[in-house]
């Protein structure tokens, strides 16, 4: 019969070994991401963001030892990924383009539906006679640590997402098909102005409308215009983008509004 010490150092070895195994997992998981990232690269169907600096900041931190509280220098920036090579890797998945040429297709002009049927862009795809691809950018703040806790804002981020027009209603609010395009801290926002978190993207977009991109897929080979033609948001996001005063108050009540 096993006595008492024996049960608790089997239990003991048990433990060990199976800290053991838990941690050549996590290496081996790890490994495996690195190679699979390795492998998407490879094939263009993982685009890695772009750290881009927008300044330098001072920010106290306190030393958990000693308790000196001393100045560090940090680099202040947000992540931006490569609109063009977003936009290609995606037109380029199989059935995509082929349901865009479809969408073109199955569109019918007597009838206001769609941004189709109106004056702009029927007036911009007769001047271009180019391949559009109209785009929509949506901004929406998130936060990521606990909204109700003492730091909450601390880590809030306004999140850009691009999506394409151009794809069948039935797609255009699926996970897939909305991009991320940038990402920043709303505290770096606030200090830069978010022109400066949008630069890139912007620049990017006017040189995609100037020279497009070209694709090659099984249903389309040759040059698409990507064009920024709609920009949505909630209120706050929308007044943030477009330069208007981000604090929503109304200095007239609802009867004097009525009256």
């Amino acid at each position: 019969m096993a006595s008492e010490n024996d049960v608790q150092e089997s239990h003991d070895v048990s433990e060990d070994v199976a800290m053991e195994e838990c941690d050549e997992e996590d290496e081996g998981s790890d490994g495996e991401d690195i190679l699979h990232d390795k492998y998407s690269q490879e094939r263009g169907t993982l685009i890695k963001p772009v750290e881009k600096i927008v300044g330098e900041s001072i920010k106290s931190k306190t030393d958990s030892t000693s308790g000196r509280v001393y100045q560090q220098q940090r680099s202040d920036t947000y992540q931006y990924v490569p609109i063009e090579k977003l936009i290609k890797a995606h037109l380029e998945q199989k059935g995509i383009m082929e349901l865009i040429l479809e969408q073109e297709q199955l569109h019918n002009s007597s009838l206001l539906e769609t941004y189709r049927d109106g004056n702009y862009y029927k007036e911009k795809v007769h001047q271009e006679n180019k391949t559009l691809i109209p785009l929509l950018l949506y901004n929406d703040d998130t936060e990521v640590g606990n909204p109700l806790g003492f730091k909450k804002g601390f880590n809030k981020l306004s999140m850009f997402y691009v999506s394409l027009l151009c794809s069948p209603a039935r797609y255009q609010a699926s996970l897939s098909n909305i991009l991320l395009a940038a990402c920043a801290k709303t505290s770096v926002i606030a200090q830069y102005g978010i022109d400066t978190a949008l630069s890139a993207l912007l620049e990017d977009l006017k040189k995609l409308e100037m020279t497009g991109i070209e694709i090659h897929c099984d249903a389309y080979s040759g040059v698409v215009t990507p064009v920024l033609f709609q920009v949505i948001g909630d209120n706050l996001g929308l007044h943030q983008m477009l330069g208007f005063v981000l604090q929503l108050q109304c200095k007239l009540s609802l009867p004097l509004l009525q009256g």
